[in-house]
């Protein structure tokens, strides 16, 4: 039978599994051992979390009707996934190695590279992030289980003392929703495909308030791209020029509002089409033909409100320079606070880093909360969501403002690996060993996919194939969902689901999809898409 998919495996286990007999002599480099897993002869390092669910009996194709998703590995904020945290993230979930192990090297850091073990039909659906609010869909931060993962997170640092119940506000899942493109490809075995999952931020506070009208900005959702590699083996790594001399898809992230409007400005909402929606009449425009949104107008560019990227074009600079002499630090702005387009070639859709020191999460003050974190363990999952609560403990999550700098300037070539992250100094020892501290997230990180700033004074655009506009007053613009390629005269048409979501379970951090036996999953099974609701992701169906 199947090795266990979590818990501790024995080599013993092992070789039970592979056909030899208990207590006898085995290596992790016997040939046998490595077909349970399908690794090569040449193949080094190998883990023995790897062998989570192995089997030496084949199991049964992807068969047609078959779903599998993909998410962000619980990631929030401007900075995505790094490589080692696939195979423990998907085993966590139920995927056995058969799953796990197509996963491929990363070439740029959060793009998750999967290779199709063999010839289909199939069925991409993609979503977008939401915009980083308090409140998303309805539901807020503070709504328990129907707002966060309960399965696998710990929640600490006061953030309990802050989910007092809430009945009061229906009208607050009036905010922007991302797209939801629906395409088709017939894909040959050893295909890759390159995959980008739109993240989400936060809000921040104003007031010493537990009430989520309180919120006054976000910052805007990522977007969710597949891309095939079109020959090129160096991933998302397309240029300008050549992008659609393959098939690339991309669901735009939402735009925000800033104050908790409850309107439903729809411009929030992305759309089918090349260009971006337009942020408020105070704001910027939305980005044309796969460019990043528009500055604002020249007499409101002192204030701390981005447009989204495009796939070929950054977003907008943030000009919020100011500081307070009332707070510790120092104002923080990477890249001139501009979210970094989809197909860059050196930080492909890294969501803008960019604040004055008083919406910052790194100095907590009672009176504009935003000192929220998330911590990573020693196994590379995502564990632990907070609130800072003691302004004296400057570097209370081990993660100081420093190592952010460090993390967001790096080139994604050199921080995809937890090595590279441990050769930067971006980890802690604790007591369960080496590593990536817990670090801040807030309103100063757009969302990973090109989501931009919403800091103080407005609201940040969302990401897509062009950029959403930034917000001042009322709203920003949410990135476009647009696609070039797949096979849609063949198999189905692209489309967008209606807008709004409303309440549907597309708002949901878990996703229902159907069995798929060939990877593990035996019935139903609930796909956790992120510690918070809002995450983007990504589900495949075989069609033939």
């Amino acid at each position: 039978m199947p090795t266990p998919n979590s818990g501790q495996i024995s080599f013993n286990d092992l070789h039970v599994e592979a056909g030899g007999s208990s207590g006898t002599e085995v290596s992790i480099n016997d040939s046998d051992i490595r077909d349970l897993i399908g690794a090569s002869s040449g193949q080094g390092n190998l883990a023995i979390n790897q062998f989570y669910g192995a089997s030496a009996t084949p199991p049964g194709d992807i068969a047609v009707g078959d779903k599998f998703v993909f998410t962000s590995c619980k990631m929030m904020g401007a900075l995505g996934p790094y490589n080692d945290m696939l195979q423990p993230y998907y085993a966590s979930q139920g995927y056995n190695s058969t799953f796990t192990n197509q996963f491929q090297p990363m070439q740029f850091a959060g793009i998750q590279r999967w290779k199709f073990p063999e010839a289909g039909i199939y069925k991409f659906t993609l979503c977008g992030a939401w915009a980083g609010h308090g409140v998303d869909q309805g539901y807020d931060h503070r709504d328990g289980a129907n707002y966060y993962d309960t399965s696998s997170i710990t929640y600490t640092d006061g953030y309990s003392a802050w989910q007092s119940a809430q009945n009061s506000y229906s009208n607050m899942h009036m905010y922007g929703n991302p797209g939801k493109l629906t395409v088709y490809k017939s894909v040959s075995a050893g295909d890759i495909m390159d995959i980008m999952i739109g993240q989400r931020g936060l809000a921040m506070q104003y007031g010493n308030t537990d009430t989520p009208t309180s919120n006054v900005c976000a910052p805007g959702g990522g977007a969710t791209v597949v891309a095939f590699n079109q020959g090129n083996t160096t991933g998302m790594n397309y240029g300008t020029s050549n992008y659609n001399v393959g098939d690339v898809a991309i669901a735009g992230g939402a735009g925000a509002n800033r104050n908790n409007y409850q309107y439903a400005y729809s411009d929030r909402n992305s759309a089918y089409q090349i260009n971006g929606k337009d942020g408020d009449s105070y704001g910027g425009d939305g980005g044309a033909d796969g460019y990043g949104g528009t500055d604002p107008a020249t007499s409101y560019l002192y204030y701390d409100y981005t447009s989204g990227a495009g796939w070929r074009g950054d977003g907008s600079e943030h000009t919020d320079t100011r500081t307070n002499t009332s707070y510790n630090g120092s104002n923080i702005r990477l890249f001139e606070g501009r979210a970094q387009s989809l197909f860059d070639q050196l930080y492909p859709g890294q969501g803008a880093i960019s604040s004055p020191v008083w919406s910052k999460p790194f100095y907590y003050n009672s009176y504009q909360r935003g000192s929220f974190y998330i911590g990573i363990n020693s196994s590379h999952l995502v564990n632990e969501f907070g609130e800072k609560q003691n302004s004296s403990l400057t570097n209370q999550w081990n993660m100081s403002q420093s190592r952010i700098q460090t993390w967001g300037t790096t080139l994604s070539t050199n921080k995809k690996d937890f090595s590279q992250l441990a050769g930067l100094g971006i980890t802690t020892l604790d007591g369960n060993g080496r590593r990536i501290g817990t670090y801040p997230i807030s309103t100063y990180m757009g969302g990973f996919g090109g989501g931009s700033v919403g800091a103080y004074g407005g609201a940040g655009g969302g990401g897509g194939w062009s950029g959403g506009g930034a917000g001042r007053y009322y709203h920003s613009g949410a990135g476009s969902s647009y696609k070039v390629g797949f096979d849609d005269s063949s198999y189905g048409s692209t489309y967008q689901f209606s807008i709004p979501y409303s309440n549907s379970n597309d708002a949901h951090w878990d996703y229902k999809y159907a069995n798929c036996s060939h990877f593990g999953i035996t019935s139903d099974t609930s796909i956790k898409t992120g510690l918070l609701r809002g995450n983007g992701w990504l589900q495949l169906e075989r069609m033939g």
